[in-house]
This record gives structure tokens, C-alpha cells and sequence, in this order.
């Protein structure tokens, strides 16, 4: 091959791959039971794993449509694929997930921890609620962040209608404060510490004091 030859062809591929990479994009349109449209990677492009109905690995990624009032629901399904694995889900923050009022599921052994924080650092103590951590798990999350401190609520995902108080498995207001409220915006996702998230479904409030 000659000398002119070989530069046109690296460069077409220097292109190609160039055109490659503009192309690819951490932003995501979820399809299947995953239902809240587009998402962007935060941290953790190696190590998530994106499939047409699961997230699944370690990282934390940001939903781009933000929640319309201080008040929401968000019902989850989920696995916690290893001994000590988590997922926490975030709401009201910013869109990097800063700033925002959290819910940590954990797993150790069969039990289920649930914690609460604030923009991932002051925290509750873990409370246990019912469920399998060894299984998938299905739960309601109420975010109230019109209160302060935020008030927040973990009820069983299979429940129809209006939430009750007695229904609730956590209840920041009776088992454990919630540090703080969400300061940094509207914007809600889940941060994946080797755990699979397989279904969310937002919804208004559907508990009221």
C-alpha cells in the first residue's frame, strides 16, 4: 500500500470510530415494565447492565422526566443479588442526584434493612421490615417532602387504593425520623450496589395523613 494510500485509510477509520463513539450515549429509553422513560448513567457505565426490562449491576443513574409535586409514590421491584448488596432510591434531588431524601433497601442474608438518608450521608438507623432479601422484593416508596423533616413512608407494593398508616411496613414518623428533607430539585433515581432493578411505577401520593 502506498504512503498517501494508508493515510486516507486511517483517517476514514479515525472517522468511523470517532462517529462511532459520538453515537453512543449514556442516556437511555426504557421499554417493557420499566415505565418512566428516559434515564442517564450517572456513574457506573462498566459495571450496569441495560436490558429491555432490567437494570441491573453497581452504579446510579437519573431519571429525566422530574416528579411534578412534593408529595409522590414510587413503587419498586427489585432483587438484592448478593449477600450485603443495596439499592437506594432517591427523590427530590438534583439531577445529579445530589441533595435528595433516600431510601437504602439492604441485604444481609434473608432480612431486609431499610435506612434513610440525605444527599448519601446522614442517615437513620436500619430498621428490618418484612420481606425475602433472597427473593425479588416489591415495595411502595411515599415520599412526603412538603414536611420537615420529610415524611417518609415503605408500604407493601401489591396494595390497591388509598395507603394507611397501619399498612405502612416503615414510617419515619413512628420507627425512625428522617435526617432531613430534599433540597436539591424534583429529580428522582436509584443508586445499584449489585441488585437488579426490574419494574418502577410512579403515581401520585396515595397516603395522606
Amino acid at each position: 500500500m502506498n504512503r498517501n494510500l494508508f493515510k486516507t485509510t486511517l483517517c476514514l477509520m479515525s472517522l468511523a470510530l470517532l462517529n462511532a463513539c459520538a453515537e453512543s450515549t449514556d442516556s437511555v429509553d426504557i421499554t417493557g415494565t420499566l415505565d418512566l422513560g428516559e434515564f442517564s448513567v450517572v456513574s457506573g457505565e462498566s459495571t450496569l447492565t441495560v436490558g429491555d426490562d432490567s437494570i441491573s449491576g453497581t452504579g446510579t443513574l437519573v431519571f429525566s422526566e422530574p416528579v411534578t409535586d412534593e408529595e409522590f409514590n414510587h413503587e419498586l421491584t427489585f432483587t438484592l443479588d448478593q449477600d450485603d448488596a443495596s439499592l437506594t432510591w432517591v427523590t427530590f434531588s438534583d439531577s445529579d442526584l445530589a441533595d435528595g431524601i433516600e431510601t437504602r433497601f439492604t441485604r444481609q442474608g434473608t432480612a431486609v434493612g431499610a435506612t434513610l438518608l440525605v444527599d448519601n450521608a446522614q442517615e437513620t438507623s436500619s430498621i428490618t421490615i418484612s420481606g425475602d432479601a433472597s427473593s425479588e422484593l416489591n415495595y411502595a416508596i411515599e415520599s412526603h417532602n412538603s414536611e420537615e423533616p420529610a415524611h417518609m413512608l415503605i408500604f407493601p407494593g401489591d396494595l390497591a387504593g388509598a395507603l394507611l398508616g397501619e399498612d405502612a411496613l416503615f414510617n419515619s414518623e413512628d420507627d425512625a425520623p428522617a435526617p432531613g428533607k430534599g433540597t436539591g430539585g424534583k429529580f428522582f433515581g436509584v443508586r445499584l450496589n449489585n441488585a437488579t432493578l426490574t419494574r418502577v411505577v410512579g403515581a401520585e401520593a396515595r397516603f395522606s395523613d
